[in-house]
């Protein structure tokens, strides 16, 4: 092969390796996500779907949420980008008031206190706007807020 070929092929790969990447960084994230934690079918409450294009309209930003494994922001994470699924760090899934206890846990991710967490985030946006449990634009925060109870 000569030179002037070579560097064509290797000109033409790598344009379809950014091309693709292009397409797929532009990806939409899913609208809605299903938090199915297993062993839910043993409690008392259904699954939680979590409302991405909601939270958006609100302003919030991807990085609110995602973190890295020390809990700090993902600084610059856009719509499109490529995130893990909660699960695969916050791996201790189980049930159990102990594994619950976790703060690590699956469970912790979502109904800690702290901001991170959408329970502990819902609690901080009424307190800071001054709302009540019926009151418009109130963050769901009670267990029958987010989760249906299992007939």
């Amino acid at each position: 092969m000569t030179k002037k070929m070579l560097f064509l092929l290797l000109v033409a790969s790598m344009s379809f390796i950014f091309g693709t990447a292009v397409v797929f960084a532009g990806s939409d994230y899913p609208e809605k996500v299903t938090f199915n934690t297993p062993g839910i079918e043993k409690d008392k409450y259904d699954a939680v779907t979590f409302n991405h294009k909601a939270h958006a309209e609100l302003g919030y930003t991807c990085a609110e949420c995602h973190h890295d494994d020390k809990g700090k922001s993902i600084k610059g994470l856009k719509k499109g980008d490529s995130v893990q699924k909660c699960i695969e760090c916050h791996s201790n899934i189980g049930m159990s008031r102990d594994d619950k206890k976790a703060k690590d846990s699956y469970y912790a991710a979502f109904h800690d206190k702290g901001t991170e967490s959408c329970k502990g985030c819902h609690k901080a946006y009424n307190h800071k706007k001054g709302l009540k449990k019926n009151d418009k634009g109130y963050a769901p925060n009670g267990c029958t807020d987010c989760h249906e109870k299992k007939k």
